[in-house]
Formats: C-alpha cells, sequence, structure tokens
C-alpha cells in the first residue's frame, strides 16, 4: 500500500467510528461557518454527503432558501469526469454513483453549471494537509474538475480530526484555498 492508500484506510476508519450525535453536532457547526462563508456567493458548487461525511443537506436547504443558486455533482463514469447541475430541491437530487445523491437530469428543468469567479466550491476529503493538498477516495475527479474550474474560492470541508500536517501529493493534485473544519476556519498559504 502507498502512503495515500494507507492514510485513506486509516482516516475512513477513524471516521467511520463517530457516533450519529458526534456526525449531528459536528455538522452543525461547519453548516453555520458555510453558511456565512457562502453569503456574498453568487452560486456555491457542494457535494452531496455520504454517511459519515461532513454533511452537506442542511447546508443545501439553507442556501436553498437564501435563494443562492446551488450546483451538485454528477459523476460520469465512462468519460472519467463529473459535471455540476444547479438544483432548487433536494428533491431534484437520487442516489446515483457510488451511492452518492446526485441531480436527477431525466426529465426535469436541471441546467449544467459552470463556476465563475463569484462560485465558492466545497471539496470533500478523507484527510487535508493543512497546506490545502487532499487525499479523496481515489477516483480524481475532484482534482480533474478543479483544475478546469475559474471559481472564487475552493474549501475543503472535513471534520478537525481528518485535517493532518500534510499529505502526498501528485503533481495532477490540485490544493484547497481554505478549510473549513468545526473548530475553526483554516486559511491555507502557499
Amino acid at each position: 500500500m502507498n502512503d495515500k492508500e494507507t492514510l485513506r484506510k486509516e482516516f475512513l476508519m477513524r471516521r467511520n467510528c463517530l457516533t450519529s450525535d458526534e456526525i449531528t453536532e459536528k455538522n452543525n457547526v461547519i453548516t453555520e461557518k458555510l453558511i456565512a462563508l457562502c453569503e456574498g456567493a453568487g452560486s456555491v458548487f457542494t457535494y452531496a454527503s455520504g454517511a459519515y461525511e461532513a454533511g452537506t443537506f442542511g447546508l443545501i436547504k439553507l442556501l436553498i432558501a437564501k435563494n443562492i443558486p446551488v450546483a451538485v455533482p454528477l459523476v460520469l463514469k465512462k468519460e472519467k469526469i463529473m459535471k455540476f447541475y444547479f438544483i432548487s430541491n433536494p428533491d431534484d437530487m437520487k442516489p446515483g454513483t457510488f451511492g452518492i445523491f446526485e441531480p436527477d437530469i431525466t426529465g426535469r428543468y436541471i441546467t449544467e453549471a459552470i463556476p465563475d469567479e463569484n462560485s465558492i466550491i466545497l471539496v470533500p476529503g478523507v484527510v487535508f494537509g493543512r497546506d490545502g493538498y487532499r487525499i479523496g477516495y481515489g477516483g480524481g475527479y475532484y482534482d480533474k474538475y478543479l483544475t478546469r474550474a475559474a471559481a472564487k474560492l475552493n474549501v475543503g470541508v472535513c471534520f478537525d480530526f481528518q485535517l493532518i500536517k500534510s499529505v502526498p501529493f501528485d503533481d495532477h493534485d490540485v490544493r484547497v484555498d481554505l478549510i473549513v473544519t468545526e473548530c475553526q476556519d483554516r486559511e491555507v498559504f502557499a
């Protein structure tokens, strides 16, 4: 196993040991911080959280209630890419690739979303380094997307224990600009 795989396995095990009460408590704080951060955004591109992940469903509902456009990703496995689509309601999503909620683009008025200089992209990860690099789930979807996205801010979202001094990274890995945990916002400096 390489260093990335070892860290991924270790932090997934640690994350999966959290109780539902711990997750709820941490997610409430993270959601408050993200709402404050996203208040002036033109649009927010966010992942739809899976079990044990820093949650985004409460955030999605609050952003929609504040009329801030929200886009969630759809994974295109054959092309090995993902595209984001605007949703107007959490019901616009259904379980998709890897069992993660994705926009249901069949028979609905859901349009593809392209980030601009007023967009904020929320990025999931298994473990983040304080330098902004991350280890995700191994598919490379976010790194590919962030390489071509022109957002105002790329924000890593995780629980505080998932933030360590550094993680191994490759040339194709893309850093986030800021990391938000339940403990504090941590700016990332080059």
